[in-house]
């Protein structure tokens, strides 16, 4: 549940496809909704972001993800949220 003066929403989870290391998941999601309300997102896709790349570092032993395929960022939005993220950089 994310909730601010203006709204509260509830994001369900992003499921990780294999459990391996949740060590760094908190700081992955808060830099994805860090980077979804500083592109002005709905508060809604921002939390499914966070949510998204939380479950990806739970995918891999270490905390950080040293690449990101985008790509398979938007895939997971829509196999788990049924919709698009909104664009995530300016090259999309």
């Amino acid at each position: 549940r994310i909730r601010t003066k203006k709204e509260t929403v509830t994001v369900p989870a992003c499921p990780a496809e294999v459990l391996i290391n949740p060590t760094g998941a908190g700081d992955s999601a808060r830099a994805g909704l860090l980077l979804g309300l500083a592109k002005k997102w709905p508060l809604v896709q921002a939390g499914r972001l966070a949510a998204i790349l939380g479950s990806l570092v739970c995918e891999q032993e270490g905390t950080l993800l040293y690449s990101l395929d985008l790509d398979a960022v938007k895939a997971r939005a829509v196999e788990v949220y049924g919709e698009q993220l909104p664009h995530l950089c300016q090259f999309e």
